[in-house]
């Protein structure tokens, strides 16, 4: 049976938000809204989560490029010291 008027009453049987209270009486405009919140806030979170996931990817990398420069850096050294002793 499709449903005409926005304004219909539902009545809320879970708790799927804090300001949402078992028993509380929603029109499905109000349902909607809700339901595009709790989507808005779930897909929040995904992109915080994802973020948290290419900073710590990001802050390996750069940990890496640390480590190579600190390597080539020690190499050069050794040939720069090496030469200079044979320039000796």
């Amino acid at each position: 049976m499709p449903i005409e008027n926005d304004e219909q009453l539902i009545t809320v049987v879970s708790m799927s938000a804090e300001t949402l209270h078992e028993g509380q009486q929603l029109t499905l405009e109000e349902t909607k809204r809700h339901r595009e919140q709790e989507t808005c806030a779930k897909s929040l979170l995904n992109s915080k989560q994802r973020m948290e996931v290419e900073e710590n990817i990001y802050l390996r990398y750069v940990s890496q490029l640390v480590n190579s420069f600190k390597f080539l850096s020690a190499k050069t050294d050794n040939v720069i010291n090496a030469y200079g002793m044979l320039a000796d």
